[in-house]
């Protein structure tokens, strides 16, 4: 399986453990950063997660899913640390967070 990380200044294919650490450390220090990281096929029914910083000193996670067909987005405010550990774990393992405490996200 290969993974792509992408920030809002540049992409990465083929990326690896150290690329997704450096994404989201610059994630942390810039306001309006962000963090995709999505695999080459979908993992439990998951296309991409992705994460930014809030107001709050915390991380806006969210799950790319298809719910009856249709693309969505589902998210959760969590820790810098659970940030990391989440989208290590994906890569690493091809574990995705369980969706149960995860909200659809609210379109404008």
């Amino acid at each position: 399986m290969k993974y792509t990380v992408r920030t809002q200044t540049y992409e990465i294919t083929d990326c690896t453990l150290d690329n997704i650490k450096d994404s989201v450390d610059t994630m942390i220090h810039y306001e309006d950063e962000f963090v995709v990281l999505s695999a080459s096929e979908e993992i439990n029914g998951i296309s991409f997660l992705q994460a930014t910083m809030d107001n709050n000193d915390t991380v806006i996670f969210q799950a790319g899913v298809k719910i009856n067909g249709k693309p969505e987005v589902m998210e959760k405010t969590v820790s810098k640390r659970d940030c990391y550990r989440m989208l290590k774990d994906y890569f690493l393992e091809g574990k995705t967070p369980g969706l149960t405490e995860f909200t659809m996200m609210k379109y404008m």
